[in-house]
């Protein structure tokens, strides 16, 4: 029996009174006191409201206010372990984003996370968490030249788990808490390129007595690179710094860069070490002690630690002191020595050398220092001893020069003495044979002498008895 068209629109407008007696209007509001509202589903919504599609927004919300604190979606959350917006992206494929924020204003937030101080507890403004074996609970990505793929301002920040970009999760990570069996902080990098953050090292900084950050490097068999101590001890290259600076490894400055000693206001002196090129293949590596060239107020020492007065002193005016003074010392052992012949001539030579007296016209070449100097010529000594000559670099002062550096003297005197010695000997021995002749020849008119007298005596003696 066919239904009549009375029956449907009756039926209907049941159901429609039913559904509409569910909802109340007052002062402008339309509000369900109970039960879920379904948008886009059939079967029992889930939710107080259930909004599905398969198209691009399921719900859009545009907020046309253009000043003050306002929302397109607010959402609130009053128990213990609730979420305000909770997002969740089931993709399994492509870049799905449980929540995705873009800011397009010139100051602004694409997500915003505010942890109000009204509770005690932990309460975060932003919390992520991934469960996958390549996910992130957090990722921040930049773009943008001048942009931060992640930005801290102010307070504490607390990281636990793993953060950053490496080829596996462990490569790049903060962790807070068990760090090999230590309580600390442990912050590895495995960075991308040579302008990563952290470039295939990391930093442990564990809590409790030791209270040491270290820099060390994830490389098999590298170093530690950098430690500080709780006690103020740095070590770079070792992490058991036994001194305030502890450095396992080779160190540089770089020219232009001094290396000062002793503390500003202890007195008007500066100390520091210094490099200078001189040349392209020339350099200097002065130690710079005080502001007083022409007297001996500054020096330059080097001393044992069992006693300060076992030292070589170097003054600012150019004298240089050595303990029990004498001749720096060299090697003269004969093991190590060939083509040894005695030396001949050297008194000749000695004495062809002009001793004079000088003063220096220029105080800017080595070895140069005011007031009258006794010497040599280095001109005149080079035809005499050649291997005394020595060259001076070139620099924009003096071009060229020659210097002496009087080697063998020791060697050239006793071989002078020794000649005339030999000389003196030889004169020695000239007289006394000169005068063992006269000896001889004195003592052979003695001689005759004495005949003579004794054959007058015995002439007188005959005459005598006659």
């Amino acid at each position: 029996m066919p239904v009549s068209k009375t029956l449907i629109v009756a039926a209907i407008s049941a159901i429609a009174g039913s559904a509409s007696a569910q909802w109340t209007a007052a002062s402008g509001r339309i509000y369900y006191a109970s039960g879920n509202v379904g948008i886009g589903t059939a079967s029992n919504p889930v939710g107080r409201l259930d909004v599905r599609s398969n198209g691009t927004r399921t719900i859009s919300a545009f907020n046309n206010a253009t000043t003050g604190y306002n929302y397109a979606v607010h959402g609130t959350s009053l128990s213990n372990n609730g979420r305000g917006v909770y997002g969740i992206a089931q993709n399994v494929q492509g870049n799905g984003s449980g929540v995705f924020g873009v800011s397009n204003g010139y100051i602004g937030r694409g997500v915003y996370g505010f942890a109000t101080d009204n509770r005690d507890g932990a309460s975060y403004g932003v919390y992520g968490k991934a469960n996958s074996s390549g996910g992130a609970g957090i990722y921040g990505q930049n773009t943008h030249a001048n942009g931060y793929a992640g930005y801290f301002v102010g307070g504490r920040n607390y990281f636990e788990g793993n953060i950053g970009v490496g080829t596996t999760i462990s490569d790049a990570m903060v962790t807070i808490g068990n760090v090999g069996g230590l309580n600390g902080v442990e912050m590895l990098g495995f960075g991308e390129g040579a302008t990563s953050e952290f470039y295939f090292g990391s930093i442990f900084a564990p809590t409790g007595s030791n209270n040491a950050v270290t820099f060390s490097s994830s490389i098999s068999g590298q170093r530690d690179i950098m430690t500080w101590e709780a006690g103020g001890n740095v070590g770079i290259g070792t992490s058991d710094p036994a001194y305030t600076l502890d450095v396992a490894g080779d160190m540089k400055l770089r020219t232009g860069d001094n290396l000062y000693f002793g503390a500003v206001g202890e007195n008007t002196d500066t100390v520091y070490i210094e490099r200078i090129n001189n040349s392209t293949n020339g350099t200097f590596l002065d130690v710079v002690i005080g502001d007083d060239p022409s007297s001996s107020l500054d020096y330059f020492r080097i001393r044992n630690s069992a006693s300060a007065n076992q030292t070589f002193w170097f003054a600012s005016d150019g004298v240089a002191y050595k303990t029990g003074g004498g001749s720096w010392a060299n090697s003269s052992d004969r093991r190590i020595k060939r083509d040894i012949k005695t030396l001949s001539g050297s008194l000749d030579r000695l004495l062809q050398l002009r001793g004079v007296h000088f003063y220096y016209t220029n105080l800017t070449a080595p070895g140069t220092s005011p007031g009258l100097k006794t010497g040599f010529v280095a001109q005149e000594v080079e035809s005499i001893f050649p291997e005394w000559i020595t060259k001076i670099p070139g620099t924009d002062t003096h071009e060229d020069l020659k210097g002496l550096s009087i080697s063998g003297f020791e060697a050239l005197t006793v071989e002078a003495l020794r000649e005339l010695r030999a000389e003196q000997d030889a004169e020695i021995a000239s007289v006394r044979s000169e005068k063992d002749e006269q000896i001889a020849s004195l003592r052979a008119d003695n001689d005759e002498l004495r005949d003579r007298m004794a054959r007058l005596e015995a002439l007188v003696e005959q005459m005598a008895n006659r």
